[in-house]
């Protein structure tokens, strides 16, 4: 069995950026009372897809950026790529091939 790639820990290695900065799917969590405690709900407050990426990039970091890569070249890499060309600065899309 193929095993998938750890691309968090491969963005940390390759950007050098910290965790914090890799944005990602996001659930909903509520806070239960009774138990003192916090729970994830069954549904997604986020997907890290298509339209989602520039959402969730703009959720996380405040703007957009200036370096963004992806490992497919989908419809979410392709809206991601779009939202950091758009700064008026110069920036870095790049399409990583993983076997």
């Amino acid at each position: 069995m193929k095993t998938k790639p750890n691309y968090t820990k491969i963005s940390q290695i390759l950007c050098a950026c910290s965790i914090l900065l890799i944005v990602g799917a996001t659930f909903k969590y509520k806070f239960i009372h009774s138990t003192v405690s916090i729970m994830r709900g069954p549904s997604a407050n986020l997907i890290n897809d298509k339209a989602g990426k520039p959402v969730g990039i703009q959720m996380h970091i405040g703007q957009r950026p200036v370096f963004a890569y992806g490992n497919e070249g989908g419809e979410g890499d392709i809206a991601m790529w779009k939202y950091c060309q758009s700064r008026k600065y110069p920036t870095l899309q790049l399409l990583i091939k993983i076997k």
